[in-house]
């Protein structure tokens, strides 16, 4: 998502089923993980994908490499 800016619902919904889990219950396990670094929701579905809100990308980005405060 990162890389790209978006993910299609249904390939976001494949990884979800990866880990046994429907795609909002996915969702919103990454959404809690990112919450206490950014405390806000931050990937969001729309238009038939799910995106990282623009807001926080430059945020999750440091919080992918590992630049956690």
């Amino acid at each position: 998502i990162v890389e790209y800016g978006a993910i299609s619902k249904d390939t976001f919904s494949e990884f979800a089923i990866d880990e046994n889990l429907t795609m909002n219950t996915y969702l919103g396990k990454i959404n809690d993980e990112l919450f206490d670094y950014i405390g806000d929701q931050t990937l969001l579905i729309e238009d038939n994908n799910v995106i990282i809100d623009p807001f926080y990308v430059e945020m999750v980005k440091e919080y992918i490499d590992g630049d956690k405060n």
